[in-house]
């Protein structure tokens, strides 16, 4: 059995970084279309 320390999100970066993130985008983006259109322009397909 491995001894797994317990969940810190001060440990994990990556939650903080997700976090704002997601603030971010509901700050700026109000509606679909919008979200949409950034999306499309930051991962070209």
């Amino acid at each position: 059995m491995l001894f797994l320390p317990p969940y810190s999100l001060d440990l994990n970066l990556i939650e903080t970084f997700w976090a704002n993130l997601k603030a971010k985008i509901r700050a700026t983006i109000n509606n679909f279309p919008t979200l949409q259109q950034a999306i499309d322009h930051a991962l070209p397909m």
